[in-house]
């Protein structure tokens, strides 16, 4: 919890959070509105308040890597790269645990990648970049872990182009994001929906992902579907769709979901940083051949 407390109290959500009118009113980040600047242009031009995002987002995924090395077998990867993966903290505990031949490659901003630059050995590599202007690695899988819920449709789906531009035939591509529950009742998801609205005008919402609707991946029909192989102690669920609204040609994917069980320190609050209950879901696409 204490990472999260620290980057709650930058001004970035602070003062972004007093101005959330602003948000409501239009649907733009109000962050923009307050510091003239986007969310992560901001913490790019402050490397100290960068390095406590950094540290908290670390936190939150450590609390939920459990449950996703148990409801995806990665064995078969040889080389995943993590995009936006930050000081690759999920791509880490894969390359140790759960595919322990595998190459991997964290693509993030360039002042992430000098941030996380000691965590570099010979199985992991870092490259620099931006996935709205830059290449991305030739992967044959691809993780982009609650990167989608940041930005809006269209910015979703020029990441989603990215990923399809860059991968060879018969990669897969695993998104991982953290279901809105259907119920009026409190949830964490909840609260990062307003937070995405507020400081990026990306959206938790809805019409992304929420398990009673049916949105839709639009890769303009140049991934195909392909069965999510189950790890020996995952569970396979009922199929689900993608990520994006769309009138084009759609692509369904099966899906993983990590029940609330499978992140015991974000139920108790352990040692990682947890404390949110949480649901992910894990959509595996293929490129097609």
């Amino acid at each position: 919890m204490r990472p999260f407390a620290r980057m709650f109290g930058l001004p970035i959500f602070w003062e972004t959070f007093g101005a959330m009118e602003h948000s409501l009113r239009t649907g733009l980040p109000a962050a923009g509105e307050v510091f003239g600047e986007g969310f992560f242009d901001y913490l790019a031009q402050r490397p100290q308040e960068g390095q406590v995002f950094n540290a908290a987002m670390a936190a939150k995924a450590h609390g939920a890597i459990a449950g996703i090395l148990s409801s995806y077998d990665f064995s078969t990867c040889e080389v995943i790269g993590d995009i936006g993966g930050g000081s690759g903290h999920l791509l880490r505990a894969i390359l140790a645990d759960a595919a322990p031949k595998a190459r991997g490659i964290v693509f993030e901003l360039p002042h992430v990648i000098e941030e996380a630059s000691g965590i570099a050995f010979e199985r992991l590599t870092l490259q620099a970049g931006d996935f709205f202007r830059d290449p991305l690695p030739t992967c044959d899988a691809y993780l982009l872990m609650e990167v989608i819920h940041d930005w809006r449709d269209e910015e979703s789906a020029a990441i989603l182009r990215a990923v399809r531009h860059a991968a060879p035939a018969g990669a897969k591509l695993l998104l991982i994001e953290t279901i809105v529950p259907d119920g009026p009742g409190p949830h964490w998801s909840k609260m990062l929906d307003i937070h995405m609205l507020t400081l990026l005008a990306g959206a938790n919402a809805p019409s992304k992902t929420t398990k009673r609707s049916s949105p839709t991946l639009d890769l303009s029909s140049s991934m195909r579907s392909t069965p999510a192989p189950a790890s020996r102690s995952s569970r396979r669920l009922p199929p689900s769709r993608g990520l994006l609204p769309t009138d084009r040609p759609t692509l369904t994917a099966p899906c993983l979901t990590t029940r609330p069980r499978s992140f015991p320190s974000m139920r108790r609050g352990g040692d990682h940083g947890g404390g949110f209950p949480a649901s992910f879901r894990v959509c595996a696409c293929g490129a097609a051949s």
